[in-house]
């Protein structure tokens, strides 16, 4: 299952692990992963990863924690060079309630935002230097 979902992102175009072309992605307001900054979040998760190389990718099974494997859940991933930098939308796509790949093309700042109505949920990596730090946020309250 675990190849097979690197698989997918590997095959799913030049957004994922070639460079990313900055002047072709699209722009999107920050709202959509600061909402998560004052939510009520039922868990929460802290993980921490060496990057020898870009690309890259980060994988957790975080999720399973809070969706069902039988529910399908749909998703974005957004990335920022630094803080303060544009936030750009990379790509989409829908998983079941058991894990999550996301590229890591090169260094910067990497969100993961799961559109479920009752349980949102963000993972936030940043990728900046070869330590990498994971924030996650899950079945969250927002106010959008």
């Amino acid at each position: 299952m675990q190849n097979l979902l690197l698989l997918l992102f590997i095959l799913s175009g030049p957004a994922c692990f070639a460079q990313l072309d900055l002047t072709k992605l699209q722009r999107v307001d920050e709202r959509v992963i600061r909402c998560f900054t004052n939510a009520r979040c039922a868990t929460h998760g802290d993980s921490t990863f060496t990057v020898e190389k870009y690309p890259s990718f980060f994988r957790t099974q975080f999720i399973s924690k809070f969706y069902d494997l039988k529910e399908v859940i749909p998703f974005h991933i957004y990335y920022a060079r630094d803080i303060g930098e544009p936030l750009y939308y990379i790509q989409h796509g829908s998983c079941r309630g058991f894990s999550i790949t996301c590229p890591l093309p090169h260094p910067g700042f990497y969100f993961v935002r799961f559109f479920h109505a009752a349980k949102p949920a963000l993972v936030e990596i940043d990728a900046r230097k070869p330590t990498v730090h994971v924030k996650m946020y899950g079945a969250c309250e927002i106010h959008e």
